[in-house]
């Protein structure tokens, strides 16, 4: 087996700051034959890991929660130890817009160890929702965690922001995190050399904290599957409705001019042409985990929208 080591990079994010179009950039620098990817979804049913199929080499996905809590942490350890027998030259993780990779230092010691050394850890790359983020910042522990355990911090969106708010959201991320470096872009779009950057060759992991990703802290996870074909300007008006009670909304639905992917975080709505063998339509929601009446919520907007039936489950 080849014995050149491995190199991991770890990409954290909040939900729909554009981390698979990040990854599927990155991806995009280097050999598909030479590079693993290990995607990390909140919940259970995987919708990016389906978008990255045709441009990533080796997939393995890890569903339903966080890598770095302890429900999903032995999945993880076990994924780093299946891809260190592949003979791949990077590794990516993309970890769930809601990880909180504090403790990430103790597992890859883990790894390593049961792996005689395979990975070559080259940092964590940080991705922020220029847009959402001064919103989201003091009611998200999570965010500032993934922040601070980074060491290159992409702002991104900043088409949809003024030079003036850059600036603010800049500083706060440097008062956060003086080490990493900070960078800005639209589209997730990274320059070609960037993995070639020093602070991204032999990045430290920062000393382990506890995590708080725990089973009590976990969002709320919805998803709506339905039969039949929809109208997007309806399913627009679906998606605006359910804006301002879920963080984050994603998924494949067949409307009337095709098959269409759908991504939602706020205000911000893209219903974009896509390819499918589905058989039906689906839309995981992310959610605050207090509110008892959503999945009401969710069926009422339903039905005054579609008279097509739908199933919800939530988890």
């Amino acid at each position: 087996m080849d014995r050149q080591p491995i190199q991991l990079y770890i990409i954290t994010g909040f939900l729909g700051s554009g981390k698979t179009s990040l990854l599927k950039n990155l991806l995009s620098l280097h050999d598909q034959e030479k590079t693993g990817v290990i995607m990390n979804e909140f919940g259970k049913i995987s919708i990016d890991g389906q978008i990255l199929h045709d441009t990533a080499g080796d997939i393995i996905e890890i569903n339903n929660g966080s890598i770095f809590c302890s429900c999903l942490q032995g999945s993880f350890l076990d994924s780093l130890i299946e891809f260190a027998q592949h003979p791949i030259r990077a590794l990516f993780v993309e970890c769930s817009g809601l990880s909180d990779p504090s403790n990430l230092g103790e597992l890859l010691q883990i790894a390593n160890q049961k792996t005689d050394n395979r990975y070559r850890y080259c940092g964590t790359i940080c991705l922020i929702d220029g847009v959402y983020f001064p919103k989201l910042i003091s009611t998200l522990p999570v965010l500032e965690k993934q922040v601070r355990h980074s060491h290159l911090i992409v702002l991104n969106k900043t088409d949809l922001v003024s030079m003036e708010d850059q600036e603010v959201i800049i500083r706060q991320l440097k008062e956060m995190n003086g080490k990493a470096t900070v960078i800005t872009t639209t589209y997730s779009q990274m320059p070609s050399n960037l993995l070639d950057r020093d602070f991204l060759l032999e990045a430290d992991v920062a000393k382990s904290e506890a995590s708080c990703n725990t089973p009590e802290t976990r969002l709320k996870t919805i998803t709506l599957q339905s039969d039949g074909v929809f109208q997007k300007e309806q399913l627009d008006r679906f998606l605006v409705g359910i804006q301002d009670n879920v963080y984050r909304a994603k998924g494949f639905f067949h409307l009337e001019e095709g098959w269409h992917q759908i991504d939602s975080v706020g205000k911000l709505r893209d219903i974009i042409p896509t390819s499918s063998d589905r058989t039906s339509s689906i839309l995981v929601m992310i959610a605050a985990g207090e509110d008892p009446f959503l999945v009401d919520q969710i069926n009422k907007l339903w039905k005054q929208y579609f008279r097509t039936q739908m199933n919800l489950t939530e988890s």
